[in-house]
This record gives C-alpha cells, structure tokens and sequence, in this order.
C-alpha cells in the first residue's frame, strides 16, 4: 500500500440519496452487541449498535454502486489495491448510549486466502442531528513514548462523506451524546493475496 493514513472525499452522496439509503437501512435494523472477555470471566461490551445490511438486488443498488465506485477509484488510486471484493454493506444506526469501541476491521473473510483491506464508513445524516458519535482513528503520530494514545476526530464527517482507510487500522465510534447517528460501513478484499 502507498499509504497508511484515511483519506475522505465530501459529496460522495447527496442529502437526497443519504435519505433513500437511510429508508431502506431502517427496514430491517437489528441490535448488534458484540462482547469482549474480562480477566473475571465477565463479558463487557465493545459494541453496541443497531444494524442491517444491504444484499445485492436492493431497492437502492444504483446508490450503493455509486459508493463502491468511489471506494474502488480511492483505493486504487491512493492506495495502489485493486478491489476484487466487496462484503454485504452495512447500514448503521448509533443510537444515545451505542457506541463502538477500538478495533480493526482486517480479518480473514470466508476463504482462507484472502482478507479485508480497505474499509469505509459513509456518514449518512447531518452532525447537527446528534453529538457524540465521532469517528476517531490512531495513527503513529498519536502514540507518546509513554505509549498514551491521544486519538484524533476525522477530520470532515458531514453528511455524503466517505471515509476510507486500510482495515488494519485501528478506530471507534465514540458514544452517541444525543440524537442518532447514521452510516453506511464497507468492507473490501483486494488482489492481495495472504498464504
């Protein structure tokens, strides 16, 4: 890869096609909880958020492919990837209280061969409509010799804007203050090959 840093281009969608995608999202919302062990044995947990996702044939594919394109033109374009793959779309509400705690999205997918290397976040709703919800990434840059971490906002997260970075990059959705946050997540697989 050429880079390791995110990178977002504004107006990828507008308010127009954010609303329609955020119409067909909220049909089939379900509550995703993911859990992370505790030292007790207690479970805490890293994830909340409601969720659907968008399979091939949706009432919405001529907008969904609009996003994909501009995923696979920024990828390869400031990346170096080919994009071969991209995983069901994700629609994401955040909700007063959900949040997303620090992760990566690099992960083997379902052949042995092949992982997820760019992600991308599309933000769906205007930041007026809620506080809290920020999409925060760590770069080197934000670690200390003490090994603090002092991570950053993204820099623009308005409405139509996708955000796009490697998926071994670490990052969060800060807790929802007020209001409901809305997004589209992608995850992609390139002609990179793991054995």
């Amino acid at each position: 890869m050429r880079i390791s840093n995110y990178l977002y281009k504004e107006n990828v969608l507008t308010k127009k096609e954010c609303k329609k995608v955020i119409n067909e999202g909220a049909k089939q919302l379900q509550k995703a909880i993911t859990y992370n062990a505790k030292e007790e044995g207690e479970a805490s947990s890293i994830r909340e958020t409601n969720i659907s996702f968008f399979e091939s044939g949706s009432a919405i594919d001529n907008i969904l492919q609009k996003v994909i394109e501009n995923l696979c033109n920024i990828a390869f374009t400031y990346y170096g990837v080919g994009i071969t793959d991209v995983e069901p779309i994700q629609y994401a509400e955040y909700e007063k209280g959900m949040f997303y705690g620090w992760h990566t999205d690099s992960g083997k997918t379902t052949t042995q061969t092949v992982k997820r290397d760019i992600s991308a976040s599309l933000i769906l709703n205007d930041k007026s409509k809620y506080t809290g919800g920020s999409l925060q990434m760590v770069l080197p840059d934000m670690i200390s010799k003490d090994n603090i971490i002092t991570p950053q906002d993204v820099e623009d997260q308005e409405e139509g804007t996708l955000i796009v970075f490697p998926s071994s990059m670490i990052h969060r959705v800060t807790p929802v203050s007020s209001g409901i946050r809305k997004s589209l997540v992608l995850w992609s697989c390139s002609n990179i090959k793991f054995t």
